[in-house]
């Protein structure tokens, strides 16, 4: 049986190894794909953007519209790309939550065959790094 020993680097190889690894590990601090902390929401922002948001889905006009709103806001509204009209809507409660205003919302509509419903429907409005309105799917 064959026994091997660990020989540790001279005093002075060994410091210096051990100063350019700290060297070499502290050029790479920071240098990640994460984007850190998110960006806090602009809740007046938000809320006007919602607002505006609704108001035209409410006086007939195209979701895609807003694709060219100076500046671009991405809008996502499964009822409204369908073709249901909004006869009105009502903000219940707001919340900022991070980097989205969580909007719960009331909608009037009318379907596709003329029936009037009304639905509770939370709305993710961000802020940051673009203007985005999301219809919240899953709870």
């Amino acid at each position: 049986m064959t026994m091997t020993h660990y020989v540790r680097p001279s005093g002075r190889r060994f410091e210096w190894r051990l100063v350019m690894f700290a060297i070499a590990s502290s050029c790479f601090c920071g240098c990640s794909d994460s984007p850190g902390a998110p960006h806090p929401v602009d809740a007046e922002l938000a809320k006007q953007t919602l607002h505006d948001v609704l108001e035209s889905w409410k006086s007939g006009s195209t979701i895609d519209s807003w694709r060219t709103h100076d500046p671009e806001v991405v809008v996502q509204e499964f009822a409204w790309s369908d073709g249901i009209q909004l006869n009105g809507y009502e903000v219940l409660e707001t919340k900022p939550v991070d980097s989205n205003l969580h909007c719960e919302v009331r909608l009037s509509i009318t379907s596709k065959d003329g029936q009037k419903k009304e639905h509770t429907v939370t709305y993710l409005v961000g802020t940051s790094p673009t203007i985005t309105v999301f219809r919240q799917i899953m709870r």
